[in-house]
């Protein structure tokens, strides 16, 4: 009023009648009398949610950008150095094989095999199958660590997958190690694998480095949940698509799935958290302990996949995140398809 400047502009965050928020855009205006004295104000409130919702996915969309030349950057290198470790690995597995005893500093001096006692022989067996399962175990990482890139390189840029029919159970017992490493002593991991999916006649549709992504996030963040120490429950079973059979009344049926469950008993989300568990960079934890990519990355996986997610929690009472994914039947025992009506 003192018409220092005829305008100016403001975010605030305002509150509506019924107690909800927005973000207002406040523009307020000089006006003049004849004289070109200040006379009065003119403020004009606009609602800017949907302006500053847009700004938020276009800063998103320029971290995407960046993440995706960062990633093609170090693609090249850090797949070289695993196809290294990938081969050394490869390289001790085929010694190991071999049965080579010098492969353990044991020389023979002059003596004949059936010289060794027969207990030795075990002993030395028993270290041989140790040290296979530790090459394996170091070769799995590699592989998961090349996998990741990949990961990493679709969440950019989009990379097609390559489905394929894979036993799911299978996926899960060869990544319990690995993940029992990860979550640490303090948690306990449960599987409770559904013996149907080990029948070798239902499989899930799935690219299997996408799979073992799916596993490793939804594991990382149950055990993120459970700071103090708790259970992890990892669960398959043979399922349907929820409410497919429902919504099909005439046929009464709903597509084939396979399922998998990743609970826990840890601190458990509010409403508000879980409808944004699966925007990309939206994270609950401190800064530099997440970066709110690993859910977004399952959901990506997921919905090219075909596949749905169902997510239950409540604050204190843990969380529950299930994947269905579609199942696959080998040809020889693919469901008959029914009779032709005329």
């Amino acid at each position: 009023m003192s018409g220092e400047r005829d305008c100016f502009e403001m975010e605030k965050r305002c509150r509506r009648k019924d107690g909800s928020e927005l973000c207002g855009h406040l523009t307020v205006s000089l006006a003049r009398d004849a004289r070109r004295q200040p006379a009065f104000l003119i403020a004009m409130l606009a609602d800017a949610s949907e302006r500053q919702r847009l700004q938020e996915h276009l800063r998103e969309a320029e971290k995407m950008e960046v993440i995706g030349r960062l990633a093609g950057g170090i693609a090249h290198d850090f797949n070289n150095l695993l196809t290294g470790i990938l081969l050394y690995c490869d390289l001790l597995t085929a010694g190991l094989e071999s049965g080579g005893l010098e492969t353990y500093g044991l020389e023979t001096h002059g003596l004949e095999t059936h010289e060794f006692e027969t207990h030795e022989f075990e002993t030395h067996e028993l270290e041989r199958s140790g040290l296979r399962q530790h090459v394996q175990e170091v070769r799995m990482a590699g592989e998961q660590g090349a996998a990741l890139t990949q990961q990493l390189l679709a969440i950019a840029r989009k990379q097609v997958a390559r489905p394929r029919p894979i036993p799911i159970n299978g996926i899960v017992t060869s990544t319990e190690n690995l993940l029992r490493r990860l979550i640490g002593e303090q948690i306990e991991l449960v599987l409770a694998l559904d013996s149907a999916l080990d029948s070798g006649t239902l499989y899930v549709l799935a690219d299997p480095a996408q799979l073992r992504q799916i596993l490793m996030n939804l594991v990382l963040n149950a055990r993120d949940a459970l700071p103090q120490g708790g259970k992890i429950w990892l669960i398959t079973r043979a399922a349907e698509f929820p409410g497919e059979a429902s919504g099909n009344a005439a046929s009464g049926t709903a597509r084939r799935a396979a399922s998998l469950t990743v609970k826990d008993n840890g601190c458990g989300m509010d409403a508000e958290t879980r409808a944004r568990l699966f925007e990309p960079f939206f994270t609950t934890k401190k800064p530099g302990e997440g970066t709110g990519l690993g859910l977004a990355t399952v959901q990506r996986i997921v919905n090219e996949a075909g596949g749905m997610i169902e997510v239950e929690s409540k604050p204190g009472q843990g969380a529950s995140i299930e994947v269905f994914l579609p199942a696959a039947f080998p040809v020889e025992t693919r469901p008959a398809s029914p009779p032709h009506k005329a």
